[in-house]
């Protein structure tokens, strides 16, 4: 197995994403995709396992995140500079 250690061991990072993409896919057993490419079945399970670790924390909800940022417009401003506050609203009935 030391050949698929040093195939493993010089695959680029962009190499190494590809693999882990065509292993999430299913589309083939892992492996013949070992096989394949020339490593072992445990690199390519490692790699599968930090994709899916990456994609679980870019779709996990985080309380403080931001939802959205409201347009201020000079129109807004406007209206909101010469709106009666909620004390002058009240004190005109």
């Amino acid at each position: 197995m030391n050949s698929s250690l040093s195939v493993a061991a010089n695959l680029s990072n962009d190499a190494r994403k590809g693999l882990a993409i065509l292993s999430l896919s299913k589309a083939e057993p892992i492996a013949h995709l070992a096989d394949r490419e020339g490593v072992s079945r445990q690199f390519l399970y490692r790699q599968k396992q930090k994709a899916v670790e990456a994609l679980d924390e870019a779709f996990a909800a985080k309380d403080d995140d931001v939802l959205f940022y409201p347009p201020v417009t000079e129109a807004w401003l406007n209206h909101m500079w010469t709106a009666p506050s909620p004390q002058e609203h009240f004190a005109l009935f």
